[in-house]
């Protein structure tokens, strides 16, 4: 089984049990990860999911968003766990490859963020 289908399935589990997840699934500690990785580059899960619009807070965003991606989850599930609508999400993608290679200052918030 690949590693989507293996996401996928998981995604299908966690929609039809409920909020209810084991803390050793791998979404669970993927979005473990990101909850302290937000915390390295100086924004706290609350502010990343909340509405608003400050830059810090937006490139965290697009941290979590291509994280996530890499992974292999789909921008409908990202967007659920960022409080965001789907179409927010490409958005991030997009953008974060664009920053990635001409924001110097990006780079290095994306650099804290990945690390292990």
């Amino acid at each position: 089984i690949t590693q989507v289908a293996m996401n996928n399935l998981v995604e299908w589990m966690v929609e039809n049990e409920g909020p209810v997840v084991p803390l050793s699934s791998p979404k669970a500690k993927a979005v473990r990860f990101c909850e302290g990785s937000v915390v390295k580059i100086g924004c706290t899960w609350k502010e990343v999911i909340s509405k608003s619009r400050k830059r810090r807070i937006i490139d965290a965003r697009k941290c979590v968003s291509h994280y996530l991606t890499d992974l292999g989850w789909t921008t409908v599930a990202i967007g659920k766990v960022l409080n965001l609508h789907y179409s927010s999400i490409v958005h991030h993608k997009q953008s974060f490859k664009l920053l990635h290679e001409v924001d110097s200052e990006f780079r290095h918030i994306w650099a804290l963020f990945s690390e292990k």
